[in-house]
């Protein structure tokens, strides 16, 4: 009889050593998913204040675009600014030197709505935040980014 006792105890203790690893293992899970998730939320507010930036660029200089990141960075609070960072990192992909006008005026033009101004570096891959030309900031799958009009395919060609 005594070594069955000392089985159960044994199981229980084995139980009880499951379920307190296994509520870890959930409560390390949902940090996991929350840090993702404030990430996600980081980046799409970064997209946002950059196609703001683009757009008051736009307006400050005569509908001409930015050619470079450090043409927005006075746009965005500074060079020091999280979205001016995500920039120089490479976390985002702007396509400089076009236009609204060369957007919405000539052979194939759309709405800006329709077009991507920039993007997160993985979402032609495996989807991801994109920024449209009107400044709006979507989450797109890899085929939908496919699918989608990018800004670049507008650029003018220099004379």
């Amino acid at each position: 009889m005594p070594a069955v006792s000392v089985t159960h105890k044994a199981l229980r203790r084995i139980a009880t050593a499951l379920a307190l690893f296994a509520i870890l293992g959930n409560l390390l899970a949902c940090a996991a998913v929350q840090t993702a998730a404030q990430q996600q939320q980081k980046d799409s507010n970064d997209l946002k204040q950059i196609g703001v930036a683009w757009l008051n660029y736009l307006s400050a200089h005569q509908g001409n675009a930015p050619s470079k990141a450090e043409d927005l960075f006075p746009f965005l609070e500074g060079e020091s600014s999280s979205p001016s960072q995500a920039l120089k990192s490479g976390r985002f992909i702007l396509y400089y030197d076009v236009s609204i006008s060369d957007m919405t005026t000539g052979p194939g033009s759309v709405g800006t709505a329709f077009v991507i101004l920039g993007h997160s570096v993985d979402t032609p891959s495996s989807g991801g935040l994109v920024l449209m030309a009107d400044g709006t900031v979507k989450q797109m799958s890899s085929l939908d980014y496919r699918n989608t009009r990018k800004a670049i395919e507008f650029k003018k060609k220099k004379k």
